[in-house]
């Protein structure tokens, strides 16, 4: 996504970078605390402590960007002690002279020792218009990270979705952009954010786009591509990953049936459906379970869209074996992921496409960091 500063206002873009900033770098700092104690814990190990990890304090740390809440871990037998953050400990070094390191440091999550010269104890900082000019570039180059690292060769799924979301300029005028995003699922079923674009309509050419990028990133191979059947997407994972199976969602096909005011379901119809996605079938199974449901409702419903899916579309998940399915015959986890940007985002002021494309990023960037603590 190109900046654009049609909707730019210098004080909002203050705000808005100085609360990334903050933001940030107090999202590295707990990252980087934990895994120090991580590391302390096998350490702990190799000698023999039968120590534990026990939790963490809630502490605030006063800095010139303003006041941090991080969380302080603890061990059991109380013999943890960061030397990242020390208790009570006040560094005198200005963190003007380190904002460049608190950028690239928090960002790329570098070594945590260079975090540790970067905590500063003094007075408020304030950031001027130049700084924020230059920055606004430095960080738009970083936090383009989600759609520049490299990717594993192969996954079970990519799930492909296209949101459109409404922002307020700081004129109070309302701006809808489209953001299309492309979820990995790997075969330890962790989810990650691989690529997002901005985009004004859905259409083949965009889900190319994206999917071409997924692929010079060196995604090579992909089981199963999932979607809500939006226009285009089908053919562009036929351009870029023409192996690959498409898997219409579910839940949407489901939904978009029972609010069909047009073609009204017959009385059994769905509960007969569901026994054809009955996730312990074989894809032979559940396709002649399909011709049965053709041969006994067609008739009562010959209009409905349904008829115009193609059976491999809907039964294409259960090519994949039984511990993936239930995770991958439909689209929710990347709703998930999109109502999420919308509760980060809600009532957001945009003052360039820039400042949106950080804040979409960093959502991604911690969503993605989140899964890794759950594996």
């Amino acid at each position: 996504m190109s900046a654009n500063d049609a909707f730019f206002n210098p004080n909002e873009y203050k705000t808005q970078m100085h609360a990334l900033l903050c933001s940030t770098f107090q999202n590295s700092l707990n990252s980087t605390l934990s895994a120090e104690i991580e590391n302390f814990m096998k350490s702990e190990r190799m000698e023999g402590q039968n120590n534990y990890r026990n939790g963490y304090t809630q502490r605030s740390l006063s800095t010139q960007l303003g006041r941090l809440e991080i969380k302080a871990p603890r061990d059991r037998l109380s013999r943890f002690h960061s030397e990242i953050v020390p208790p009570y400990a006040r560094i005198e070094k200005d963190l003007r002279d380190n904002i460049d390191n608190i950028i690239l440091s928090s960002l790329s999550y570098l070594q945590s020792s260079r975090l540790a010269s970067l905590i500063d104890c003094s007075a408020e900082f304030t950031i001027s218009e130049s700084t924020i000019s230059r920055y606004a570039k430095l960080l738009a180059k970083k936090l383009d990270n989600i759609n520049s690292l490299t990717l594993p060769k192969s996954l079970v799924a990519v799930f492909l979705d296209t949101t459109y979301f409404d922002f307020k300029t700081p004129e109070n005028k309302v701006i809808k952009i489209g953001l299309s995003i492309a979820l990995g699922l790997d075969e330890k079923k962790h989810y990650s954010v691989l690529a997002f674009e901005a985009v004004k309509s859905e259409s083949t050419d965009t889900y190319v786009s994206l999917l071409s990028s997924l692929r010079r990133r060196g995604l090579k191979e992909v089981s199963l591509f999932v979607s809500d059947r939006c226009a285009g997407i089908s053919a562009a994972v036929n351009t870029v990953y023409p192996k690959s199976p498409c898997q219409t969602c579910i839940i949407h096909l489901k939904r978009n049936l029972i609010k069909d005011r047009v073609c009204r379901l017959p009385e059994g119809f769905m509960e007969e459906f569901d026994k054809t996605i009955d996730k312990r079938l074989t894809y032979t199974e559940a396709v002649q379970k399909y011709h049965e449901l053709y041969k006994h409702y067609h008739s009562n419903m010959p209009t409905s869209p349904f008829w115009n899916i193609p059976p491999y579309e809907i039964y294409a998940f259960l090519y994949l074996p039984k511990k993936y399915r239930k995770s991958i015959y439909t689209s929710n986890p990347i709703e998930g992921l999109n109502s999420l940007i919308k509760r980060r985002l809600r009532s957001r002021i945009v003052s360039s496409e820039t400042t949106l494309t950080i804040d979409i990023n960093s959502v991604f960037v911690q969503f993605n960091e989140n899964q890794k603590l759950k594996r």
